[in-house]
């Protein structure tokens, strides 16, 4: 994959604040994957021409990337500034300047090579795979105020990605007691908490199966449904029960690069 916009962010910093630019060494037309690769797994059957199928793999995509300086030549300052923001063991949020809706995370693989001339000019070429198959939008927050206990706030939110997202909820509760979200749209199924204290906060993380309470030495797993909210694509109509302040984060996935 590559990429046509010359500055880019990573982990927080900006490609131009440590002195690299993105380049590209390619001329023509720009060749990138339109969608990551798929592996089927199957077996051969004796006598039959149809193989039994049995799972598929999709890979996680990888970026190749070609770093330049931009005062033009690698100094060995500049090289181990460069080695430490790119080299340190974890994806990381990874965006082009002319596309900031299409976010990355990104760890590097593989060795590095560094292609330079007498002169120390010239590049650095290194490969990076990103965490799954999905690029991703930058995080997306909306906020609701349900205002009674006895009558269910109906709110929609839209997924306009390629798959269900499984966001990132912080809730406040006013007045003690339980609160509940139905999604209407995912077959009526109900994320719930039971016996939550006034004022008490809960941060619940949907695709990582973790809930945290700001009350010490308190667990609400065992006051939880065990259903994690899930937001398939398009529509979500969400109905939610109990007094309390809502946040729901996530980001949108896509399939195409």
């Amino acid at each position: 994959m590559s990429f046509h916009e010359m500055h880019f962010q990573y982990d927080g910093m900006k490609s131009s604040d440590m002195g690299v630019c993105l380049i590209s060494t390619s001329t023509g037309l720009k060749e990138r994957p339109f969608f990551a690769d798929r592996e089927l797994n199957f077996e051969l059957i004796p006598n039959n021409d149809t193989p039994y199928y049995y799972s598929t793999k999709t890979q996680p995509f990888r970026i190749s990337l070609q770093l330049a300086p931009l005062d033009g030549k690698w100094t060995s300052e500049l090289k181990s500034s460069v080695s430490r923001w790119l080299n340190n063991g974890k994806f990381n949020e990874f965006y082009t300047t002319d596309d900031i809706n299409r976010v990355y995370f990104l760890m590097h693989t593989g060795s590095p090579t560094l292609h330079t001339t007498s002169s120390n000019e010239g590049y650095i070429q290194i490969e990076f795979i990103n965490i799954d198959c999905y690029a991703r939008s930058q995080e997306r927050k909306e906020i609701y105020e349900v205002k009674s206990n006895n009558q269910a706030t109906i709110i929609e939110t839209v997924n306009v990605g390629d798959a269900p997202l499984y966001p990132v909820l912080q809730i406040q509760k006013f007045g003690a007691g339980d609160i509940s979200i139905r999604n209407l749209h995912d077959g009526g199924q109900v994320f719930s908490f039971t016996n939550i204290d006034n004022m008490e906060e809960l941060y619940v993380d949907c695709q990582h199966r973790y809930i945290r309470t700001s009350l010490m030495n308190t667990y609400r797993y065992d006051d939880f449904s065990g259903y994690y909210l899930k937001l398939p694509y398009g529509k979500n109509r969400l109905e939610v029960s109990g007094k309390c302040k809502l946040s729901i984060a996530y980001r949108y996935k896509f399939l195409s690069q």
